[in-house]
């Protein structure tokens, strides 16, 4: 009788038991629209760079806690928990989208933003993470709040830090409809966006 090796039985096994497992699980509906950053008019796509360029700025995906990394959108609710936001998504897992939003920003400003890439001659680095990005309850029932804090850090060609900066804005959204509270979120990002933006080309 042929003996099947041990580590290909062993995978084999693995397989078809991992192919129970999911077969049995329940799959998530699917989300009832997708939204990106742009929604309502925020984080306006800019040509390119104004003119003349004042130099090149790599911006590196920013960190983000596991919730707000991928395509769930966050919702603080009046104990203070995080739940999701159901039937809408991310068009794009948030660090994209809001990378690009800085990159626009930074385009508005005559720096050419750039994604971060190894080898790349830049003359800036921008470095940062999201500590915050979610709907929170506002002051009335009908006005969730959407809060946006990121932090960053500007390096020089050399990776030596020029300065470190917090960008913390909030917007309130006309209503509860999804639509509505995803336009705020925008809003929030864009005004972060500008905020670290001004900052470059401050520093």
């Amino acid at each position: 009788m042929t003996m099947m090796p041990l580590a290909r039985s062993l995978a084999l096994a693995a397989a078809v038991g991992l192919g129970a497992c999911v077969s049995v699980l329940p799959t998530a509906p699917p989300p009832d629209a997708y939204y990106t950053l742009t929604s309502g008019g925020s984080c306006a796509r800019h040509a390119g760079p104004t003119s003349p360029v004042r130099g090149q700025v790599a911006v590196s995906l920013p960190e983000a806690a596991r919730l707000i990394a991928g395509r769930e959108i966050a919702l603080t609710a009046r104990d203070g928990g995080l739940v999701t936001l159901a039937g809408a998504r991310w068009a794009d897992d948030l660090p994209d989208l809001l990378r690009g939003c800085l990159i626009d920003a930074l385009n508005g400003q005559g720096w050419s933003g750039q994604l971060a890439e190894v080898g790349a001659r830049v003359n800036r680095r921008l470095e940062w993470q999201i500590e915050r990005f979610e709907l929170a309850p506002g002051a009335a029932a009908d006005a969730p709040q959407a809060r946006v804090r990121v932090r960053a850090l500007l390096l020089d060609e050399r990776r030596n830090v020029l300065s470190e900066t917090v960008a913390e804005h909030a917007a309130t959204a006309a209503s509860r409809s999804p639509a509505a509270m995803l336009a705020a979120m925008g809003e929030a990002a864009e005004a972060a966006s500008t905020t670290l933006a001004q900052w470059v080309a401050a520093t």
